[in-house]
């Protein structure tokens, strides 16, 4: 498992959080930009935002592909860029995923998504998760936007 680059130094979640993923290239051309709430264990061994091996990278990229998305153009990040365990085993493992806190996106966002964004430009965001939806379009959203389009007048 990689360490966290100097850059998330002064991040609320820089000694909790293990390991990092960096946002895809950002020097390929897209439209269409798939933001998750954080990355696995699985996507932090891997390297790879929604990698397939995770059930939420495997279904969210089986729906992009069955809807006609070619793969190679779609790129992917979290709104939080290391794992959060959610606890530990009694033999010290750490498991499952924690929510992240408003103020760790927010600085996530700023040290990471929101240069990276500006680099790419894409037409389309996908907020894939609670914690994603309600960070980019606002603490008040609720269960009943999931699947639904929203128009952001502007990026947190």
């Amino acid at each position: 498992m990689q360490g966290k680059p100097t850059k998330c130094e002064g991040c609320p979640l820089f000694d909790r959080g293990r390991g990092f993923v960096f946002p895809d290239d950002s020097s390929k051309p897209t439209s269409l930009v798939v933001i998750g709430s954080g990355v696995t264990e699985t996507d932090v061994e891997l390297n790879q935002n929604f990698h397939s091996q995770c059930p939420s990278g495997k279904r969210t990229r089986y729906q992009l592909e069955q809807a006609g998305f070619d793969l190679e153009t779609v790129r992917f990040a979290n709104v939080i860029g290391c794992w959060l365990p959610k606890g530990t085993t009694k033999d010290g493992r750490a498991w499952g995923n924690d929510v992240p806190t408003v103020e760790a996106m927010g600085s996530c966002w700023r040290r990471w998504l929101q240069p990276w964004l500006g680099e790419l430009n894409p037409r389309f965001l996908v907020a894939s998760g609670n914690a994603a939806r309600r960070f980019l379009l606002g603490p008040q959203i609720g269960e009943r936007y999931n699947g639904t389009i929203n128009r952001l007048e502007r990026m947190p």
